[in-house]
């Protein structure tokens, strides 16, 4: 990831604009929360939106995810555990 980051960078200042530098850092990851972030970040830039909302924002929403996933797994488990107490 930072060595993607700093491709990233290096694109920017060589005058590629961010925009097209983060559909590139998207496109050379190719992970569905790399692919997220990128496009918060397009729209970000495209409004002209604070991109630190964006970011947290973000922020919230992977948050959100993990936490649904931990509640998924902890209502799986308790299930689990019931089976060999029954038997």
């Amino acid at each position: 990831l930072g060595r993607e980051l700093r491709a990233f960078r290096a694109e920017n200042q060589a005058g590629l604009s961010r925009e097209e530098s983060f559909r590139r850092l998207s496109r050379r990851l190719d992970a569905p929360s790399v692919s997220s972030f990128t496009s918060a970040m397009i729209h970000s830039e495209r409004t002209g939106a604070g991109m630190s909302e964006s970011l947290r924002r973000q922020a919230d929403d992977v948050w959100s995810r993990r936490r649904e996933r931990a509640m998924q797994r902890a209502q799986a488990l308790s299930t689990k555990l019931a089976v060999p107490l029954v038997v």
